[in-house]
């Protein structure tokens, strides 16, 4: 799949676009579902982790034995959501050589 930037204007630009690829992405200008409840799930208390970029994966985009024992922790700790780190899905958007790259090769690494 062809990678291209994400420089929008409105959400008209943006459906054109989707529809130009032909990708099936589901678009509303209704927002109104965000403010709606989620009934189906629960979550044990209200305190979240919202961990930035560690930079520890390794330089093919798995996550590394920092990230590891860093996720390790924060699932210990009891918090309700655990939110995961900017991780990018091509090689090309990655913010640096130790970002997480989330793709094929590296599935079972992130699996685990």
């Amino acid at each position: 799949m062809q990678n291209f930037k994400f420089n929008f204007k409105n959400l008209k630009e943006f459906k054109y676009k989707v529809d130009e690829i032909g990708i099936d992405i589901p678009l509303s200008e209704n927002v109104n579902i965000l403010s709606e409840p989620i009934e189906k799930q629960s979550i044990s208390n209200r305190i979240a982790i919202q961990p930035m970029e560690g930079c520890d994966s390794t330089f093919d985009g798995k996550p590394g034995e920092l990230t590891v024992r860093r996720y390790r922790r924060y699932a210990a700790s009891g918090v309700g959501v655990l939110w995961f780190e900017g991780t990018s899905i091509v090689e090309s958007g990655r913010s640096n050589t130790r970002q997480l790259l989330l793709c094929k090769e590296n599935k079972e690494d992130f699996k685990k």
